[in-house]
């Protein structure tokens, strides 16, 4: 699959963490299981070339994520010996050509986009994120070719996880950073989230009556310039073009580390159009349509108004 991008340049992020054989004191016997479980659920599906990626979520505890990428790759070939696993390098490669950002590999719509691309015809995806009172390991196999979920299993895992200031993973050389939240998106002392100072939906929308949507990922520099936009999700191409086209007029403060100091950080946008304007609902600064920065159940209620989510936001694509 091509994404539409604009103002495009490369990164080659080294990705944090490689298969292992590693074991946690704890959680073992859950992570074993759900490898086990995906690896029968892989043999349903009659994959041949399967695709096993983290997402960001994997970064605040690499190692339990490579614990079970290590046992699924240990269970995978006793339920069927002709399965091969797509490496990591040719999934890199791949994102790259295609005008992605490397840090763009632990996203997970990327990551539905490209399988195909890098031969798979399954993918299984793995996540760390907290729910309500714990850490949950969660596992989604899909269907490469449709991108249709097949199976998913989650686990509660005890894990390193401290605090609740979101982790800031840089990539050394680009620079750019990835924001993964752990308990909390707001009520930090000094650290935010890149904030939208003006990000307006395209005018076409705001006259447009079928539900429009479009999801990006962007960078926002600490200057708060947004850079390296790309669209990995829209529900025509026309609204994806509208899209690009009204991006040229956002505008950003960048985000602020725990120092007080603004870093690069790279971000996913999303912009949904479901229902007419409902003006009631709109921001007293009377933009009819604008990206509403701020923690989970802070956002307008109106269903036009389009979003960011922080990482690992249930909104998230």
């Amino acid at each position: 699959m091509r994404f539409s991008r604009i103002h495009l340049r490369y990164a080659t992020a080294f990705l944090a963490f490689t298969p292992c054989v590693c074991l946690h004191s704890q959680s073992l016997p859950s992570i074993q299981k759900v490898s086990e479980q995906i690896a029968l659920e892989v043999e349903k599906t009659g994959a041949k070339q399967i695709l096993v990626a983290p997402q960001e979520g994997c970064l605040l505890d690499s190692s339990l994520c490579e614990q079970f990428e290590s046992n699924l790759r240990s269970a995978v070939p006793r339920v069927n010996p002709e399965v091969q696993f797509v490496s990591r390098g040719d999934l890199l490669a791949t994102i790259k050509n295609q005008g992605l950002v490397a840090l763009d590999v632990y996203d997970k719509q990327v990551l539905v986009n490209v399988a195909s691309d890098v031969g798979a015809e399954a993918l299984v995806e793995e996540n760390l994120a907290w729910q309500g009172d714990h850490y949950e390991l969660q596992t989604q196999l899909y269907a490469a070719q449709t991108g249709q979920i097949k199976k998913q299993i989650t686990a509660k895992v005890a894990t390193s996880i401290s605090g609740d200031e979101p982790l800031v993973y840089r990539d050394p050389e680009s620079g750019i950073s990835l924001i993964v939240s752990k308990r909390k998106t707001s009520g930090f002392r000094v650290f935010r989230y890149p904030d939208c100072v003006f990000c307006r939906m395209p005018d076409s929308w705001k006259r447009s009556g079928p539900r429009q949507s479009v999801a990006l990922r962007m960078t926002i520099t600490n200057e708060g310039q947004i850079q390296q936009i790309v669209v990995v999700r829209s529900s025509s191409q026309k609204a994806a073009e509208q899209t690009l086209e009204a991006v040229n007029g956002w505008r950003f403060k960048p985000a602020i580390d725990s120092d007080g100091n603004a870093f690069s950080a790279r971000i996913l946008v999303t912009l949904e159009l479901t229902a007419p304007l409902c003006p009631a609902a709109l921001p007293e600064r009377g933009d009819p349509a604008r990206v509403i920065v701020g923690p989970p159940g802070a956002f307008q209620p109106c269903p036009v108004l389009p979003s960011y989510y922080p990482p690992n936001h249930p909104g998230q694509f």
